[in-house]
């Protein structure tokens, strides 16, 4: 059975309709990138110089995803939720959920003589909270990056 990505909107704060199932899961990406800020100072001069490493706050993550698009429905689907203004949540095929905004939707269109509706698409979404898939130890997932 496939386990389709649906998309929430979290606190039903922008019109209708508040969950939508998309009719194609994504076949590229999907887990966020997270980056941290690391500052190096070098310890002295000579042969035992060495380095030391200062972690700093980490960035802001973002999680990038593509796919294709067959219908009108879901051309339309996914340009009306990256328009929403609102707390986003994406739950994916592996269990995971992931909150945020939609920063970029970068639809294709390629032409195929029996889809004049086919597209290639590109998403990046800015993650605010990222839980995991169910586990045996987490049978709720585990909050790894922000709060939910």
């Amino acid at each position: 059975m496939v386990v389709k990505w649906v998309f929430e909107d979290v606190y039903q704060s922008c019109s209708a309709p508040y969950e939508y199932t998309f009719p194609i899961n994504p076949n590229t990406g999907g887990t966020p990138a997270i980056t941290k800020t690391i500052n190096t100072i070098s310890s002295g001069a000579g042969s035992n110089k060495g380095i030391i490493l200062q972690e700093g706050q980490s960035g802001v993550a973002e999680m990038s995803f593509s796919g294709v698009i067959l219908t009108q429905d879901h051309l339309e689907a996914l340009e009306r939720w990256f328009d929403k203004r609102a707390l986003l949540e994406i739950r994916d095929d592996l269990g995971r959920r992931f909150r945020g905004v939609f920063s970029t939707f970068e639809p294709s269109r390629e032409y195929r003589p029996r889809n004049p509706w086919y597209h290639t698409f590109n998403v990046k979404f800015t993650v605010s909270g990222y839980r995991t898939a169910p586990s045996l130890e987490y049978p709720e997932g585990e909050d790894r990056y922000g709060r939910f």
